[in-house]
């Protein structure tokens, strides 16, 4: 929209100065420089605004996206601290963050993997994760 506002400002500002250039006397030369000057310069100045109110929107919007994949990366990192100092085999209420869906701690489909996050339920829910079919980490002991 911002581009359409300048473009038509550039053509009004034309076509004033079209009009104006046909005409002799000043005094009759005025009209069409304040009328198609100002409305002009006024539509080239919304669309000018448009466009920078744009170009910030996108701006934010990308930089609220890094922050909260900084934010996820944190978490998972005090997860990872978490998952060496207590060991896999006693989670209190954890679970392990794998790229789709969350498992328990001794789920055969993450033994042996390095680089396991271990994240509470309610997280890897937040998260957007889903339960592990193999080994129903919703169960009593993964949400106690």
């Amino acid at each position: 929209m911002g581009l359409v506002f300048c473009v038509a400002g550039f053509v009004i500002i034309t076509i004033g100065w079209n009009g104006m250039a046909s005409r002799a006397c000043i005094d009759c030369q005025m009209p069409y420089l304040l009328s198609a000057g100002a409305s002009g310069l006024g539509m080239i100045m919304f669309g000018t605004s448009l466009l920078l109110l744009s170009s910030l929107r996108a701006e934010r919007l990308e930089l609220e996206e890094r922050l909260f994949d900084i934010n996820r990366q944190l978490s998972l990192m005090g997860s990872a601290m978490e998952l060496r100092e207590a060991g896999s085999a006693s989670a209190n209420g954890k679970v392990v963050a794998g790229r789709s869906t969350y498992h328990r701690p001794d789920c055969r489909l993450v033994q042996g993997r390095d680089n396991l996050d271990l994240i509470s339920v309610k997280m890897a829910e937040a998260s957007g994760l889903s339960a592990c079919r193999v080994c129903n980490p919703e169960t009593a002991d993964a949400t106690a």
